[in-house]
């Protein structure tokens, strides 16, 4: 299904394949009865439309990024990426904090399938594997 009449391997049909795939199945996601929490503060908002500061226009094809607009700020997105796709889920007045409850959020990252290579890897992204297993950095928050 994947592969060519030149008989090469077409990792863009697999990538479109895959963000279909997550797209259909998210579309059909319910939260289950018994997950009270998120049933409670979870909003998955299915009729977003994104706006202009929502779409990276300068890659081909645009890719839509994480959305801050009053419209969806308190709900989650789902936003492309290089390598797959990135669901960003809010859950709103969940954590107190100075007398007022503030909302919890969190990234979930779709990774489309690896191919595997004939040629080895140089070793030099075990270097960067190591600090992260060591260190353990914390992301920043760009609001």
């Amino acid at each position: 299904a994947f592969i060519t009449k030149q008989y090469m391997f077409d990792a863009d049909k697999l990538f479109h394949c895959f963000m279909y795939t997550l797209f259909k199945v998210l579309e059909e996601y319910e939260v289950p009865p018994d997950c009270l929490l998120s049933r409670e503060h979870l909003k998955l908002v299915k009729t977003c439309v994104p706006c202009e500061n929502c779409v990276d226009l300068n890659t081909i094809p645009p890719r839509f990024v994480r959305c801050v607009c009053e419209n969806s700020k308190n709900s989650g997105t789902l936003a492309s990426s290089k390598i797959g796709a990135v669901l960003h889920m809010v859950w709103t007045g969940l954590i107190p904090k100075q007398g007022k409850l503030e909302d919890f959020k969190m990234d979930v990252d779709f990774v489309c399938s690896m191919v595997p290579l004939v040629d080895k890897p140089s070793g030099i992204s075990m270097a960067r594997e190591n600090y992260l297993r060591r260190c353990k950095p914390v992301g920043r928050n760009i609001s």
